[in-house]
């Protein structure tokens, strides 16, 4: 790596820094996978990763007696923004094979006709005691054209503006399942979802409130807990809503919003998973 200007040796940061799209071409931009292979094919460069850091909408009001502020709703988090400056390189003059995978991925990742859904690549950051947050991310713009001929190259430098739409890092998905205490820890609330085989069954929710759910085919599903998504289902092998059902249960199941590490209790009956994916601004932990 020292033969090309400006390279971040893989360790230095203590972070491992990946980009993995859709079709499960990892990328690992920093760091080392564990028993992985001592190579990369595309290095980020010292400062090269920019921005990243949720600027989430905390809503206040004043508290009734006029001493103090309180949190007003839920927070809200807009897009959040970021930048990789990185270099494509190689020792066998494969330079622009990989520049060419690298810039396909994050092309990839936009909608391939009007009205598509975004295809997302997986930003993942890991400290060096293993814990590590992730972030839906998606190409903010058309980057521009390399600046020296790819093919001629040991070498190409590239710049990726990226967005990420849920507007913040995830901690690693917790799996829950029947009788059980959830304690959140983040930044934010959770983002909670409910795993559901079809079969009949009932879920108490940490307030009392006790929902049955009918017996259906077709799943498995995830049921959307999050506040506004009014209990949105959709399939969990390809993330199609699955209208049928959701309006079956409209009406039933609510948002719901934990407290920061405070113990909740939850109940599920088998077939019903809860997953819980702790939300954070930033993801240098």
């Amino acid at each position: 790596m020292s033969d090309f200007p400006g390279a971040l040796p893989a360790d230095s940061v203590g972070y491992r820094i990946s980009c993995t799209p859709k079709n499960g071409d990892r990328f690992v931009i920093a760091g080392h996978e564990p028993g992985g292979e001592d190579t990369q094919r595309v290095v980020l460069l010292e400062g090269g990763f920019r921005g990243g850091v949720s600027e989430p909408d905390i809503a206040t009001t004043e508290q009734p007696w006029g001493l103090g502020l309180v949190q007003a709703g839920h927070v809200k988090f807009a897009d959040m923004t970021g930048s990789l400056e990185v270099v494509a390189w190689s020792n066998e003059h494969a330079a622009a094979e990989n520049f060419r995978d690298w810039r396909s991925a994050w092309l990839s990742t936009l909608p391939p006709k009007p009205g598509a859904p975004y295809r997302p690549i997986v930003l993942d950051v890991v400290n060096r005691a293993g814990l590590g947050v992730w972030t839906p991310a998606v190409l903010d713009s058309v980057p521009a054209a390399p600046d020296r001929e790819p093919r001629l190259s040991r070498y190409v430098k590239d710049s990726i503006s990226w967005r990420s739409l849920s507007g913040c890092w995830f901690s690693p998905v917790e799996r829950y399942s029947g009788n059980f205490v959830v304690v959140p820890r983040g930044d934010a609330v959770p983002r909670c979802r409910l795993q559901w085989t079809g079969r009949a069954g009932t879920v108490r929710f940490p307030d009392g409130r006790r929902v049955s759910l009918p017996g259906v085919q077709g799943g498995p599903f995830f049921i959307d807990l999050d506040r506004g998504m009014s209990g949105h289902v959709t399939r969990v092998s390809d993330g199609v809503t699955v209208p049928g059902v959701w309006a079956g249960l409209r009406g039933y199941i609510q948002g719901v919003s934990l407290a920061l590490h405070e113990r909740v209790r939850w109940e599920l009956s088998p077939g019903l998973e809860l997953l819980v994916e702790n939300r954070h601004f930033s993801p240098w932990k």
